[in-house]
């Protein structure tokens, strides 16, 4: 709901927000000025269906998490977070963004202070190859959760919802160079 407060959004496995390919789901979110000074941790998570035991790549569905500040248009890809780091690295906007095509769990933590214009928050539905969802029948479709949290508990209401998660549905094409 738009103005809904809390340190914690939790986004449950849900039929009516699951993803197709090239569909997304986006949320946008205000950091609270008490709470600029603590990290944005944003966690997705999805039940994958089996793979095949003898492909390389075992994950079948593959969903992408990406969070953009609304200030100054930086960019975050899920589990972007070089070896040894605790924040996860700004994508480079003159270079191919480093998407995570391995996990069904996928983090963004960014480290304060954090921008109190905002961040928006999208889960994109970048391979789905089977249908996840059975309670789906007319669609090839994988649902999911995402977790939203900041303030580590400390701060009442460090998050506020200003648009809640809507779906989108945009047709692209996979491009190969």
């Amino acid at each position: 709901t738009p103005g809904a407060a809390s340190p914690v959004f939790i986004y449950d496995q849900s039929p009516t927000n699951a993803l197709g390919t090239a569909e997304r789901n986006t949320v946008d979110i205000d950091v609270d000025p008490a709470a600029i000074n603590r990290p944005l941790r944003v966690t997705l998570v999805w039940t994958d269906p089996p793979g095949n035991p003898a492909a390389g790549i075992k994950l079948v569905n593959d969903l992408d998490l990406i969070v953009t500040n609304k200030e100054d248009k930086t960019i975050y890809c899920g589990n972007n977070i070089p070896a040894g780091a605790n924040f996860n690295s700004v994508s480079d906007t003159n270079s191919l963004p480093v998407f995570d095509s391995i996990n069904n769990v996928e983090n963004i933590i960014i480290p304060p202070p954090l921008s109190t214009n905002g961040y928006s928050i999208t889960v994109l539905g970048r391979n789905v190859n089977v249908n996840a969802v059975t309670a789906n029948t007319n669609k090839v479709a994988q649902d999911y959760a995402l977790v939203i949290s900041s303030g580590a508990s400390q701060v009442a209401n460090a998050l506020k919802i200003v648009t809640p998660q809507a779906y989108v549905s945009s047709a692209y094409t996979n491009v190969t160079y």
